[in-house]
């Protein structure tokens, strides 16, 4: 009969196999992921990328650029990694799934030499003086309810065994938190591939039914959203020393004109619909919409009168009137000029004379009449503030693999550290009770009950371990 001889196709796949299943394969991959994990909490990322031009060096920009280091976790190389972690992870456990089903499905109720090679505890005892079988079995059984539990019992001619069985489930631990890896790393790939983010503001009172995608190499793209957003309210709050302390909105979902959905978002406090993910990032002021109040002062008479004008509108006093002397524009906002709190440009156009542009500082409301020569001075009272909410607009088709494997991971986490398989094995005949045990984790967690159990089966004294 001819021998079979290795071909060289049978050498490179077991050639293969063997660099996939290595271990060494796994931690360097490991090492490597998070070396880039790492990196990319360092370099800047995405929208931020633009900033590292005045960080590094003409030549390390560059070297970054090329290799996509300003958006790494959409670069092919890493996907690329993850997907070598992937084969890996399937091969190790596709190599070794076998012999671990055979462990959990098999089950050994009576004592072989299979039994005894795999058994960390034996002992052999004899019956007490003038005891039968059945009397023997009974002492055992008590004994063993007493520190092991309720057994399975099998006989074998003359023979009974008592089997008790614990924790087999954790024979699995193993392939699940090899396949919760998989699903976590099967989400990021997905993620990576087909995931979106970008943005958009709302002002208030207003609807959107698009957002800005961000784009992997700059820029942006406006996307249609399959329905309508609109922030009902947004809330701006402060503290007293004027730094932001919260912002909130009021969003409501519209399809077909009709209010489906309305929910408060908050920082790390989402809107999820349709597959999208709606967070509240920032805010801006929406000066279109944002109404200013002032005061006018006759220098001459001391005569006071309020008016009130949105950026680009004629400042007008109470009533509609024109202002008193000239034509006054707001033409610019600052809601913290040099660190001086909010501030607008006005435009000053007399009937005859040259046009004039001045500040007015709601924290300093004597700072016109003091800087500026004319009949008729301004103070910059308020006003009603408007805002646009700022959305972070994101599409994460990989997160349903990612929490489920997560999920997986922690069952499978729990039964590795905190469950054995524990087994015991009493064999009742002929005037001798053999006892042989064994657990697969943890054998000093085991140790006290079984030595509790032999004991109470020597001297026939000894509770619950």
């Amino acid at each position: 009969m001819p021998q079979k001889t290795d071909t060289p196709n049978n050498d490179f796949v077991d050639l293969a196999w063997s660099f996939f299943v290595s271990l060494r394969l796994s931690v360097t991959l490991f090492i490597v992921i998070a070396a880039v994990l790492v990196a990319g909490t360092f370099i800047p990322q995405g929208e931020e990328a633009g900033k590292a031009q005045a960080v590094y060096s003409p030549g390390l920009y560059r070297f970054l650029d090329s290799i996509g280091g300003f958006d790494v976790y959409h670069t092919w190389w890493f996907t690329a990694l993850l997907l070598l972690l992937c084969l890996n992870l399937v091969a190790c456990t596709v190599n070794r799934f076998p012999m671990v089903w055979r462990r959990f499905v098999t089950r050994r109720p009576l004592v072989d030499e299979q039994v005894l090679g795999n058994a960390r505890w034996t002992a052999d005892l004899p019956y007490r003086n003038g005891e039968s079988d059945e009397a023997a079995l009974a002492r055992v059984r008590a004994a063993a309810k007493a520190h092991l539990g309720t057994a399975r019992v099998a006989t074998a001619g003359a023979a009974t065994t008592l089997w008790f069985d614990s924790g087999r489930i954790s024979r699995l631990a193993f392939p699940a938190v090899h396949m919760s890896l998989l699903f976590i790393l099967f989400g990021a790939i997905i993620s990576s591939a087909a995931g979106e983010d970008g943005f958009v503001y709302v002002p208030e009172g207003s609807e959107v039914d698009y957002y800005n995608l961000r784009m992997p190499g700059g820029g942006t793209l406006r996307k249609d959203l399959p329905f309508s957003v609109r922030c009902d309210k947004f809330v701006y709050e402060r503290f007293a020393d004027g730094r932001p302390k919260e912002y909130r909105s009021t969003l409501t979902i519209l399809e077909r004109g009709k209010n489906v959905l309305t929910r408060d978002i908050w920082v790390n406090a989402p809107l999820e619909y349709g597959g999208m993910n709606f967070y509240q990032s920032s805010y801006q002021p929406d000066a279109s919409r944002q109404v200013f109040t002032m005061e006018f002062e006759e220098k001459a008479t001391g005569k006071k009168t309020t008016g009130a004008a949105r950026r680009g509108e004629e400042i007008r006093a109470a009533g509609g009137a024109p202002a008193l002397d000239a034509k006054y524009t707001i033409i610019e906002y600052n809601p913290d000029l040099g660190s001086f709190g909010p501030a607008i440009r006005v435009a000053r156009e007399p009937a005859s004379g040259d046009r004039g542009e001045f500040w007015l500082f709601q924290r300093f409301p004597g700072f016109d009449a003091k800087n500026r020569e004319a009949p008729v001075t301004l103070k910059y009272t308020g006003g009603r503030e408007a805002y646009a909410t700022g959305l972070q607009v994101s599409r994460d088709p990989g997160t349903p693999f990612v929490f489920l494997g997560s999920a997986i991971m922690l069952v499978g986490l729990f039964a590795a550290f905190f469950m054995s398989h524990r087994q015991v094995w009493v064999r009742v005949t002929g005037g001798r009770v053999f006892v042989a045990a064994s657990a697969s984790r943890n054998p000093r967690g085991f140790e006290p009950k079984v030595r509790g159990f032999i004991e109470t089966l020597k001297t026939g004294e000894g509770g619950r371990a």
